[in-house]
Parts: C-alpha cells; structure tokens; sequence
C-alpha cells in the first residue's frame, strides 16, 4: 500500500502486454529456479520487459519495499520461531539471492544455509 497506485497499475498494464510471452518468463523462473540461479530473475526481467525500464526509480522502490526491507523483517521474525527447531519456511524466490536476500541474512544471523534438490 506504501508504493503509489499509479505504479501498480503501470505494472499491472505492461503485464498484460506480454500476453503469451508470460508463460515463457514463468517457465524460464522454474528453470533458473531448479538451477539455483534466483539471482537472475531481476535480470530476465529486464530483458523480457524493456518498457518497464522507464521508470527505475519506481522499480527502485518497489524492490526496496517489497523485497529488501520485508526480507529484514522477515529474518527478524524467523529467529525465535527457527531457534526451536522443525521448521520448514516458505518465501517467494525473489526474497532468495544478493546481499539483502533472505540466504545472506540467515547466514549473516549464523544458521547454515544449504540448498536441497528439488
């Protein structure tokens, strides 16, 4: 709700303009996703949408609030539930890779993070 609805509906516009060429981007996320490769979403992205490359401060500050800082808050809340033990956790696989991504951070509260097969 923080970020203007004029940018959700931009998004939400040049998503339909893809028409089938979504189902191409989401096969290729399942791909990158088995290969372990959540860091190159951002980039498909890019590639397969240039028009949305009109606005990076708009996409700027859609990663930093839907992503980043939910990512902060979401190692934040995880700690005491996975300091217990037994716990499997679900995210969207944008909240894996880079710096600010969920592995970093549970690495940098010092669990072991390790990928499985899938």
């Amino acid at each position: 709700a923080s970020l203007p609805l004029a940018f959700h509906m931009k998004g939400l516009v040049d998503t339909l303009k893809l028409g089938d060429k979504v189902n191409d981007i989401n096969e290729t996320m399942i791909v990158l996703y088995q290969r372990g490769d959540t860091g190159m979403f951002w980039p498909l992205f890019r590639a397969a949408m240039p028009d949305q490359q009109d606005d990076p401060a708009g996409y700027a500050a859609f990663e930093e609030t839907m992503i980043t800082s939910r990512n902060k808050v979401m190692v934040e809340h995880a700690e005491p539930i996975l300091a217990k033990g037994n716990v499997f956790m679900a995210v969207g696989a944008l909240h894996l890779p880079g710096p600010e991504g969920l592995v970093e951070g549970f690495r940098k509260a010092g669990y072991t993070v390790t990928p499985v097969g899938l």
